[in-house]
């Protein structure tokens, strides 16, 4: 799913124009909120063949991890 190659793409080239604490949770918020790409990402699942659910979902569940991950180096530097 190049969806998940996009986002994470994506998240990388605004978490590093973020220059303070308030921009990077609106990063956040864009990016793991309730409307955010992730939970857009899980929504479209739904359009996934029932074989695929299993291998799409848990790049979802990584990809996630990884954003949150790197949401938590960008707040300590």
């Amino acid at each position: 799913m190049d969806d998940i190659e996009t986002v994470l793409s994506s998240f990388k080239n605004e978490i590093a124009k973020v220059n303070n604490i308030t921009e990077l949770e609106l990063v956040e918020v864009s990016f793991l909120g309730r409307n955010g790409k992730i939970n857009g990402l899980l929504k479209k699942m739904k359009d996934v063949p029932v074989e695929q659910r299993k291998t799409i979902g848990t790049q979802i569940n990584a990809l996630k991890s990884n954003l949150t991950s790197l949401l938590v180096q960008k707040k300590q530097e």
